[in-house]
């Protein structure tokens, strides 16, 4: 942050989950809204049905969340690293 000050890993990682967090939040919201509000251009009589709902709800509502919940998961599991919490930074030789 300041020139001659060393800012701790810790709050590389920790702004960098943030940003990813975000992003995904975002895309989320992007999609969520696309599908509920911009998924037909017709009215009820013309829907595409998928298991019994209309399309866009089933995109925007049943198939999103379990969707983003995955992605989710990958996010954290591939990206996300375990850092500690303790007031010293520790070097454990992990990157």
């Amino acid at each position: 942050m300041f020139p001659g000050k060393h800012e701790d890993r810790r709050f590389k990682t920790a702004r960098f989950e943030a940003i990813c967090s975000l992003v995904l939040t975002v895309l989320y919201f992007m999609w969520w809204y696309g599908f509920a509000y911009h998924g037909t251009d017709s009215g009820p009589e013309n829907y595409h049905y998928f298991m019994g709902f209309p399309g866009w709800f089933f995109f925007s509502c049943v198939l999103g969340p379990f969707l983003f919940c995955f992605i989710a998961w990958a996010m954290v599991n591939l990206l996300f690293k375990e850092v500690s919490l303790s007031p010293k930074e520790e070097d454990d030789g992990r990157d």
